[in-house]
């Protein structure tokens, strides 16, 4: 059997077995798969012993629910980190260390459990490995992981791949814009996309895309590999010109954090990254009509900050787990949006742990008061999420649909 990677893998067929301490192997009757990104379509069938099926770049986690006839089956994986572990009834993990991060479970009816998958993130290697175009952990190549389960008569084999981003990351030219004095320079640093088809002779929209607090200290490349944020648009071949500033600060601390204060003023990298759209829209052909800003945990407030000073600027906003803190700067927000002609969304996963859903809630009602429109996209409590559910950007910007919303939005229809 060939995937569409063109890799060649053999069917194989167990015979009955005795597991362990008198547990007998059932046979594996269904399965169901989630993933965080919610994009993997997976239907089983008792007939078909193998499987294999692509995931997003930036996935962490696979959730496997197996419906077992009598017993147990077993179930081993392969690959980088490619580890799993057994969940409680309410989604949990396992309070059993002997059930968490293991190559093989025994796992009976209806227990669910789930395949880690090693995490993206450039700061765990060497300045001479990021200069030399490697991505998370070192890796050049795409991974690929394997999930056996073994019944009593039959086996099943699942193929999991996950892509690299370079092919994503490539497409983007780094550059630097002062966001200090002329004798006292200060270098920020900002990824920019242009697509291909652009030559000029075209007005092209214009994304801007803010980072979380997590991308504000390592490598900046890392905006580019560890998530999809800024990615995701070429991978699905939108034409829009892309923005990927960095706020390289390593506090969120201090007055001068991230993309705006407290009080959403923007900081230095905040005024930054406006500066650096505003050399955008003088060098290239902008439609200035179609101009976006969106990101997630420290970018979601950044995101309604720059609405917030800028509501003429931008056609249409995403604030994923950002929100407003408390209800004065929820009306602050609400007030600078009425009658401005904003497509806002909203979306945040409601069991997130890092950023309280009450966020989210508190810049409703204060849109609801102003009478200001707006659109949501949430995860629900028992949604799937891995490392946290903090991790909403993973399935809302690596969504064709969400992109393709936000994308259709101008300023005056």
């Amino acid at each position: 059997m060939k995937n569409r990677f063109g890799k060649l893998f053999a069917v194989s067929i167990a015979s009955a077995a005795v597991l362990s301490a008198g547990v007998f192997a059932g046979e594996l009757t269904d399965l169901a798969v989630e993933d965080v990104a919610q994009m993997v379509e997976f239907t089983f069938d008792a007939e078909t012993t193998e499987y294999a099926f692509d995931v997003v770049e930036d996935l962490y986690a696979i959730k496997f629910t197996p419906a077992v006839s009598e017993g147990t089956v077993t179930v081993s994986a392969e690959g980088l980190d490619g580890l799993l572990t057994m969940l409680n009834e309410d989604g949990t993990d396992s309070a059993d260390e002997a059930l968490v991060k293991q190559p093989t479970l025994e796992v009976a009816d209806g227990q669910s459990f789930y395949l880690s998958l090693t995490e993206k993130r450039l700061a765990a290697i060497s300045e001479s490995d990021v200069a030399a175009g490697k991505n998370a952990v070192g890796l050049e190549e795409d991974q690929d992981y394997t999930v056996t389960i073994e019944g009593s008569e039959k086996t099943y084999v699942i193929h999991i791949h996950r892509p690299n981003s370079e092919y994503l990351a490539s497409q983007f030219e780094l550059n630097k814009w002062n966001v200090g004095t002329e004798e006292a320079p200060e270098m920020q640093d900002y990824w920019l996309y242009v697509p291909e088809s652009y030559d000029g002779s075209e007005p092209y929209p214009v994304y801007l895309m803010l980072h979380g607090g997590g991308q504000r200290s390592n490598n900046s490349k890392d905006i580019l590999y560890r998530y999809m944020m800024a990615t995701a648009p070429v991978k699905y071949g939108k034409d829009v010109i892309i923005i990927a500033p960095q706020a390289n600060n390593d506090t969120l601390d201090s007055d001068n954090a991230g993309w705006n204060s407290a009080d959403m003023s923007l900081t230095k990298f905040g005024l930054g990254a406006m500066a650096i759209l505003d050399n955008v829209k003088a060098n290239y052909n902008v439609d200035e009509s179609r101009i976006y800003v969106g990101g997630c945990s420290m970018g979601g407030m950044g995101t309604a900050a720059f609405l917030y000073n800028y509501p003429d600027v931008f056609a249409a906003g995403v604030v994923d787990c950002g929100g407003s803190r408390d209800a004065e700067l929820a009306e602050k927000f609400a007030k600078a949006l009425k009658d401005m002609d904003v497509d806002l969304m909203i979306a945040h996963a409601k069991a997130d742990p890092v950023v309280p859903f009450t966020n989210s809630e508190n810049m409703m009602a204060a849109l609801d008061a102003e009478g200001v429109p707006y659109s949501t996209t949430f995860y629900e409590e028992d949604a799937f999420f891995r490392p946290t559910a903090h991790f909403s950007w993973t399935p809302f910007f690596d969504n064709e649909a969400n992109l393709d919303w936000l994308f259709s939005q101008v300023k005056g229809e």
